[in-house]
């Protein structure tokens, strides 16, 4: 007799409680992978997991003396702890989901604005809620709430670059790992691919650095999400993007470009209406290289939002990846 049919997600992990979460691919996956990239139809998306995590084989405490990439959720901690950052946060919070309410309604009354992309808008929206209203106990420990705090001066005003230019600082001095000494750092692996285009959400210029000792010639470019993004360098529509000058996109900003950094709770929700509302800010290349599928290395922890929000921008666009819309995850 055939098992009953499970209702819901909770139920399938109820019912299967040893299976993971991920099974990794299998031969067939595998071959069709390298074949996409030899084919140029796959694109890297680099999360920090490619940078906080230890490669395969290396010890992890080494790793971690020898590269101190930082880590969102112990920055956070510090900067908490520095500016004695307020618990019960939920009035504010509130406050907060009623002004972005009020912005939301205006962007919906543009005339300008497609149906397609009202309804990605609404969507926005509802996982903004969902996100600003999840329990503050661990508010310490997300980034985007407390750089959100420290972005406003004791006179109530906003002063975003300061969070800016502390956060571009800590990438500033950020030294690479040895690519050409630790031979799985996922960095290296990934310039000796013959992929076109590189995305990442990392502030970092790892993935440059690894491409330039391959012998290879990266083009910069940084998404200009916001106005006050003049001097980035940006997708060149002449260029000839290939696997020896491939393009490295950074679609949450580069070192040293401050103005670029995607940090507050602001920072997020402005990438995401932008994004939405005009997805040319992606680039013609960059939309390309989304179609044709992507391989997503080093995936954000739940409490990381970094590949999260981008997922969820472009997903509400007219992009796939893969030819599927990518699952959502709501944060913990």
């Amino acid at each position: 007799m055939n098992a009953p049919p499970l209702s819901d997600a909770q139920s399938r992990r109820d019912a299967t409680p040893s299976t993971p979460a991920y099974r990794g691919l299998d031969d067939q996956a595998w071959k069709r992978l390298l074949i996409r990239i030899r084919d140029g139809e796959c694109t890297p998306v680099i999360g920090s997991g490619a940078c906080t995590a230890s490669p395969v084989g290396y010890d992890a405490q080494r790793w971690k003396s020898e590269v101190p990439y930082p880590q969102n959720e112990q920055l956070a901690q510090d900067w908490a702890t520095k500016c004695e950052y307020p618990l019960d946060t939920s009035h504010a919070l509130k406050t907060r989901l009623a002004w972005l309410r009020q912005n939301i309604a205006l962007l919906l009354n543009s005339p300008t604005l497609s149906a397609s992309d009202r309804i990605a808008v609404v969507r926005i929206l509802d996982q903004t809620e969902t996100l600003q209203l999840s329990p503050v106990i661990d508010d310490m420990q997300k980034l985007e709430r407390v750089a959100q705090f420290l972005a406003i001066d004791e006179d109530g005003f906003a002063n975003p670059m300061f969070v800016k230019d502390e956060f571009a600082a800590l990438y500033g001095q950020l030294s690479p790992p040895r690519f050409d000494e630790i031979l799985n750092e996922p960095h290296r692996i990934l310039a000796r691919l013959p992929f076109h285009v590189y995305l990442t959400s990392n502030f970092d210029d790892w993935m440059e650095k690894a491409l330039r000792q391959a012998d290879k010639e990266p083009k910069i470019a940084v998404c200009p999400w916001n106005k006050y993004i003049i001097d980035a360098p940006t997708v060149d529509p002449e260029a000839d993007y290939n696997a020896s000058s491939p393009l490295v996109y950074h679609f949450h900003g580069r070192t040293p470009h401050a103005e670029s950094a995607v940090v507050t709770e602001d920072d997020y929700f402005e990438f995401l209406v932008n994004i939405a509302r005009d997805n040319k800010l992606l680039a013609h290349r960059v939309d390309r290289a989304i179609g044709g599928g992507s391989l997503e290395i080093g995936n954000c922890r739940n409490s990381e939002r970094r590949l999260e929000i981008w997922r969820l921008a472009i997903s509400e666009t007219r992009f796939k990846i893969g030819g599927r819309r990518p699952p959502l995850q709501e944060s913990n």
